[in-house]
């Protein structure tokens, strides 16, 4: 159990402090890597972590393919704006789809249904869901 809470807190470290906007002025996103060890282009998806300055540090982002989905364990962000609720140490539904990014032994996995994305560590076998939003988060 420690070791699947120090690899999500080694992840979380290896996210960059991003502006409220996905413009190219924003500091980089984590790189993301596909089934093959290439980089997957920023434009198709990307991690990141809430701005500090919007005192959002404990929010992660995962944009893929346009669609934009959010862990947010501390409630920051204001009723409504997730299309779910944050859950960690939970296993993968069967029908989720391997997205084949990945970063070191955490791979993405998309539900069936798009209304959440799942961080998984491949050695422990458990990940954290991230909601898809209601619409596009951000702040001042």
């Amino acid at each position: 159990m420690r070791d699947w809470f120090a690899r999500v807190a080694t992840v979380s470290a290896l996210l960059f402090a991003v502006g409220c906007s996905r413009s190219p002025s924003a500091s980089a996103p984590m790189k993301l890597v596909d089934a093959a060890g290439k980089h997957v282009p920023q434009e198709k998806a990307e991690i990141s972590k809430g701005p500090a300055h919007c005192d959002w540090t404990s929010l992660t982002f995962v944009f893929i393919d346009r669609r934009e989905y959010v862990a947010d364990p501390q409630r920051k962000l204001p009723a409504g704006a997730l299309k779910g609720e944050y859950a960690d140490r939970i296993p993968v539904p069967s029908d989720a789809r391997d997205t084949g990014y990945h970063v070191g032994d955490v791979h993405l996995y998309e539900a069936a249904d798009r209304q959440a994305v799942y961080l998984l560590s491949a050695k422990k076998g458990m990940a954290q869901r991230l909601s898809a939003v209601t619409q596009s988060v951000g702040c001042d």
